[in-house]
This record gives C-alpha cells, sequence and structure tokens, in this order.
C-alpha cells in the first residue's frame, strides 16, 4: 500500500502540472518521509494506516475529476478503513462545484457507514482530552519534535509554497483551486485531529496532510531551484555550513542525549528518531531558511 500510494501520488502531481522529475521527486519525497521511512519504528503504524493514505490519494483524484461513483466507493472503503479518510468527502462537500444534492449524498453514505460499524462493533473507551490533548501539553517538547518530523525539512517549503500560491490564486487551474481553497480547512482538521484527539507522536495521522503539503513544497522548491546552486557555489556559506553543523551536533548532544536538563522526549529517545531528527534540522538551518530569506525567490504560479 505503501507503494501503490507512491505510483497514485505520481498521478497526482502529473495532474497539477507537475514535470516527470518533480513528480518523481514527490515520489520520493513521500517515501523518505519520517511517517514512512519510520513506520514500524515507534510511533508503530497500524495495519490500516498505508491503506489509509492510498484510499485519500486516490479519492482526491476522484474528487478533482468529478467521478461520483469513485468518490462514494473510496469513502465508504475509507468509512471502514479510519474516520481521518472522511477528509475526502468533506473537500467534495465544500469545495467542488458538483450539485449540492450529489455533494450531500457522498457525505451521508460515507458517515452512515463509519457511526454504522461503530454501532454494530463497538468501540474502546477513550478521552480524548485526557489522553490525547493533555498528554500532549505535558509532553511539550516532545509534542514540537514529533510535530516537525511529520514533514521535517519540507515543513518551511510546504507552507510557503501554500503562501506563493495564494498570493496569485486569481490565475490558478481548476485543480489548483480546489487544492490551495481546501488547504487550510484540511491541514487544521487533519492536524487537530492528531493534536486534540491523539497523541502527537502518532505522525501517521498528521502525514494524512500529504496531498497538500507534498505539491506545495514541490512547487516553492522548483521556484527557488535557481536560487540554491548560486548558494551553494559561496565559499562563505560553505564555511558556516562546517560551523552552523558543529555547533548544531554538540547542542542536540547536550540537549538529546544529556538527561541532567530535565527535558522529557519521551520515545523522540530512541536513536533512530534522534539522528532523523538532526538530519531533517540540520537540513532546514543550512539550506531551506537562507533560501527563504532570500528576496525575489517565489516563483509567480501560473
Amino acid at each position: 500500500f505503501f507503494f501503490s500510494t507512491a505510483i497514485a501520488l505520481y498521478y497526482w502531481l502529473r495532474m497539477l502540472d507537475f514535470g516527470k522529475l518533480l513528480s518523481f521527486l514527490g515520489c520520493i519525497i513521500f517515501l523518505s518521509s519520517p511517517p514512512v521511512a519510520l513506520a514500524y519504528v515507534c510511533p508503530v503504524h497500524t495495519r490500516e494506516d498505508p491503506l489509509a493514505y492510498l484510499l485519500v490519494i486516490l479519492g482526491m483524484i476522484a474528487v478533482l475529476r468529478s467521478e461520483v461513483t469513485a468518490v462514494i466507493l473510496i469513502s465508504i472503503l475509507g468509512s471502514l478503513t479510519r474516520e481521518t479518510t472522511l477528509i475526502v468527502p468533506f473537500v467534495y462537500l465544500f469545495y467542488t462545484k458538483e450539485t449540492l444534492p450529489v455533494r450531500f449524498l457522498v457525505c451521508l453514505v460515507s458517515a452512515s457507514t463509519m457511526i454504522g460499524i461503530r454501532f454494530f462493533l463497538g468501540y474502546q473507551s477513550y478521552n480524548p482530552l485526557v489522553e490525547g490533548w493533555a498528554f500532549n501539553l505535558r509532553r511539550l517538547p516532545e509534542t514540537i519534535l514529533f510535530l516537525f518530523m511529520v514533514y521535517g525539512v519540507f515543513w518551511i517549503p510546504g507552507l510557503a509554497g501554500i503562501y506563493q500560491r495564494w498570493q496569485n490564486r486569481a490565475s490558478l487551474s481548476y485543480y489548483w483551486r480546489i487544492l490551495l481553497s481546501s488547504t487550510p480547512a484540511c491541514l487544521g482538521l487533519i492536524l487537530g485531529t492528531n493534536l486534540i484527539l491523539a497523541r502527537i507522536r502518532e505522525i501517521r495521522i498528521a502525514f494524512l496532510s500529504f496531498p497538500w503539503i507534498i505539491p506545495m513544497a514541490l512547487d516553492w522548491l522548483e521556484g527557488n531551484s535557481s536560487q540554491l546552486k548560486p548558494l551553494l557555489s559561496k565559499r562563505y556559506y560553505l564555511l558556516s555550513v562546517v560551523f552552523v553543523f558543529l555547533l548544531f551536533y554538540f547542542l542536540c548532544i547536550s540537549l538529546f542525549e544529556l538527561t541532567n536538563f530535565g527535558v522529557y522526549l519521551g520515545f523522540f529517545y530512541s536513536k533512530t528518531w534522534r539522528i532523523i531528527g538532526y538530519i531533517h534540522i540540520f537540513l532546514t538551518v543550512v539550506i531551506v531558511v537562507p533560501l527563504l530569506l532570500k528576496k525575489g525567490t517565489f516563483r509567480e504560479s501560473v
């Protein structure tokens, strides 16, 4: 299901007018993202999460192509897999131009499926405000680190890409208008679900937002690609990278591997998570932030 999702993501990016190379890069970003690359290192994915990713991306493709039957079938399967896949009928209800009865029918079918399976199979007692939101607040350093690790180095490009496209939204294609207009609400719902109703270290939930964040990150990276080579060719920049790396390394060693600071990082004390975290933070500091600070790097959206 992970690799099937990558294939569907490639098709999704091609629909959004990315070239073959950038679409392939988007698949690499998906497969190398911490929630996928470390899927079975704590936090562990449940068996249905890779299927949920596939259904969300297929559902978004069906929504953009106005395939009503496909949207209904995918929404039903999504409701039987994981409730958070209901983000697909949510987008269909509020962000497409289909008639209101059709949009309402799609949402009714998917919601009825979710309620039905809860009614017939039951569910375990769970207090989200205690085991979710309150748990995350009590472990704030761990919460911040795992939230960053949902996309790592691609967080800033993703958010910058949203801003970039929003500034030029009047000239967007139909597909991009649906994607962009639904991004704030979908990102808020998915991240809010992870922060308030679950534990943030279960970043597999927040990663359901990848159909929105990955295209935005690619769009920003494409617009800044011409700035990367001159940046890397500057001698002072390379020396600064070495300095930042050394400073960053010793800071991380002090913060993450010594306990006398009294910082509780929970599952982030896992060596694998720390190493991947070092890499993502370091790349953000020495590559993404300098590109972001350079003037005139945002490409005009077309």
